[in-house]
């Protein structure tokens, strides 16, 4: 079961949401959000939580932290939902009903879902980054963003689906995707993802240290991977071990 946990008080209504989750290519999505999280020194609000999620904490300056995480903007009217681990397949549908849940409950107003893609044609394109829209007028936001419309593809994971649920409902939401590297964490990518996140809520983030910190990034994020495969994995051998009779 997946469950919102949010803290007292805590008020999203006439919000945007930023999502960036790290099934996507590059890891762009996480690496984005963070950096977003880190300069506009979001406030934590709340996090997600199930017991389908394979059982791993992130620890941050000394303090353990759920691995999807919910922030407020301290002054504009922006939350970003973060999350830092592989989403299981199996839950994919239902925490992507639990978010668009959320925004209702909250009266969060449009998502805009950041994160990587890797062209499968074509010339590669380093400052290139492409939307899908859910509703047919919000098109015209991505003219003026200067990001080009996807017409034919595939969007995978919690964030593909969301925005196909985010259709059936008529609910604004924008995914905006970076051409990134395939198997390496993607820093360079996601800061053009967070160039065209300034453009939107008139914000200055600087990119220059996302780019200049590119390899400790993509070490730091590599490490991240690594550490939560191997625990989903040390976590199913355990499930699929027998259990010893206490009594024999």
């Amino acid at each position: 079961m997946v469950q919102v946990k949010l803290k007292k008080n805590t008020d999203l209504k006439g919000t945007t949401m930023i999502e960036g989750f790290s099934g996507g290519t590059g890891l762009v999505g996480t690496i984005a959000a963070n950096y977003i999280i880190e300069k506009e020194e979001m406030e934590p609000v709340g996090h997600i939580e199930s017991d389908k999620f394979p059982p791993v904490i992130h620890i941050h300056e000394g303090k353990p932290q759920h691995p999807i995480r919910i922030y407020k903007h301290p002054k504009k009217d922006i939350c970003v939902l973060i999350g830092e681990l592989i989403i299981p397949s199996e839950i994919t549908q239902e925490l992507s009903n639990k978010i668009l849940e959320l925004t209702e409950e909250q009266g969060i107003e449009k998502i805009v879902s950041i994160g990587g893609m890797r062209k499968t044609t074509g010339k590669r394109d380093r400052e290139k980054v492409y939307g899908i829209t859910s509703k047919e007028d919000l098109k015209k936001e991505l003219k003026e963003l200067d990001v080009e419309p996807i017409k034919e593809g595939i969007a995978m994971g919690v964030s593909g689906v969301m925005l196909a649920k985010a259709a059936e409902k008529e609910y604004p939401a924008i995914s905006l995707l970076a051409e990134s590297r395939r198997n390496l964490p993607d820093p360079e990518a996601a800061a053009e993802i967070v160039k065209k996140i300034n453009k939107i809520f008139e914000m200055e983030i600087e990119t220059k240290e996302l780019k200049e910190k590119a390899k400790d990034i993509e070490q730091k994020m590599q490490k991240l991977v690594k550490r939560v495969k191997r625990a989903k994995m040390k976590y199913k051998e355990s499930e699929e071990k027998p259990i010893s009779p206490m009594y024999g």
